[in-house]
């Protein structure tokens, strides 16, 4: 009476299943990176040519800044050289500078310190206030030779008077114990006498 409906099996290729026969398909050729065109242009529309011209500009803005540095610190060096001196004569440097080079350096350094207040000091390079310095500073470095000295002098005097006294402890250790000859203990103590000696008359004539 009534038929049975037939079913039919379909194929299951509406899958899309990939096979596993079938050759991959081929990749895109990818193309070379382009290289640098010469003049090439960088930034805001630099080329290298006009790179280089601004480098160079930047250069020498760089070492002229280097000159003014110089310059004021030279001039900053003159200058309290030349006011710290001035008070020193008068001071910690008096005992060791004689009258006449007292006279004759303080005019000098008037000069300079007129100098360096002047038109001609205050638009001078680098190398004329070098030239200042050093003409001031030739005459000024004897006498603060002196001064370093005779604050140091008095710690030498002391070493001086220890190694003295030790000399002649050894020497008289040694010959006690027969590690040296008389004649040799008594030419030690000897030389420590020469050196007292000479030391003695130094400290007179200070």
């Amino acid at each position: 009476m009534f038929g049975v409906p037939s079913f039919q099996i379909r194929s299951r290729s509406f899958l899309s299943l990939p096979n596993p026969t079938r050759a991959p398909a081929a990749l895109p050729k990818l193309k070379p990176k382009p290289k640098p065109k010469k003049n090439l242009k960088l930034g805001p529309g630099l080329s290298d040519a006009e790179l280089k011209k601004l480098q160079s500009e930047e250069a020498d803005m760089f070492t002229a800044d280097e000159e003014v540095f110089k310059k004021k610190e030279m001039r900053n060096t003159l200058e309290a050289y030349v006011l710290q001196t001035k008070s020193r004569l008068n001071d910690d440097w008096a005992p060791f500078t004689k009258a006449d080079v007292k006279t004759s350096f303080t005019k000098l350094l008037e000069a300079a310190e007129e100098w360096l207040y002047s038109d001609e000091g205050y638009d001078a390079d680098f190398k004329a206030l070098e030239k200042q310095y050093s003409e001031v500073s030739k005459v000024g470095d004897p006498i603060e030779e002196l001064f370093t000295e005779s604050r140091a002098r008095p710690e030498a005097i002391a070493n001086t008077k220890k190694l003295i006294e030790q000399i002649k402890a050894s020497a008289e250790d040694m010959l006690a114990a027969n590690h040296v000859t008389q004649e040799s203990a008594d030419q030690a103590i000897k030389s420590g006498k020469t050196l007292a000696k000479w030391l003695s008359d130094f400290e007179s004539k200070q």
